[in-house]
């Protein structure tokens, strides 16, 4: 990793809320996590192509304020209202996975992919965050919601900092920041 993290839990800050995508518990589960934490910043398990689909196809939807195939991301997004939150992508690309699970070769390398290299590199994501807030004086509080098969694995890679550089090279995965899609403003900022 070529940005520094702080080696703290990181679990203090982070809030992970495992989704079973698309399901009405899990979009209300996501609603009420919002509420509950007043998050200072949102991170959601996609990327930035997936998120505009997602958004593009629920925005001009008319039935918008009724509709009950609603994702999780989406609804949170909406459940923030005009609070002022950092929205961030915290997931590989569609392309960057599919480029992965091509090269490998092995069944237990498609676990791998999908599951091992998606948790180390959110977790650094998400630790990255962590450690610009705290960087700046801030204390954060970061929802994520992630597909519950990631909460597992993100939680014991925040609570061990050292392992999540130490998963990046064995899994020759190379750091990005995630993605800052939106800080919404709150009127009379």
């Amino acid at each position: 990793m070529k940005t520094e993290i702080y080696n703290i839990d990181f679990n203090q800050f982070v809030h992970i809320l495992g989704t079973a995508h698309f399901s009405k518990r899990s979009l209300y589960d996501a609603y009420l996590e919002v509420d509950r934490l007043k998050p200072t910043d949102l991170a959601i398990e996609l990327d930035t192509k997936r998120y505009k689909i997602l958004n593009n196809q629920c925005a001009p939807c008319p039935q918008n304020q009724r509709c009950t195939r609603k994702c999780e991301f989406i609804g949170a997004v909406e459940a923030l209202t005009n609070r002022n939150v950092n929205i961030w992508l915290i997931d590989m690309s569609k392309s960057q996975i599919i480029q992965r699970l091509y090269r490998s070769q092995h069944r237990y390398s498609h676990w791998r992919v999908l599951v091992d290299e998606r948790d180390t590199l959110m977790a650094a994501r998400l630790a990255w965050v962590v450690t610009e807030s705290l960087k700046k004086k801030e204390t954060p509080c970061v929802l994520a919601l992630v597909g519950a098969a990631h909460c597992e694995g993100i939680e014991a890679l925040l609570r061990e900092p050292p392992s999540i550089s130490r998963n990046l090279r064995l899994l020759d995965l190379s750091f990005t920041p995630p993605t800052l899609i939106r800080r919404v403003a709150v009127i009379g900022d």
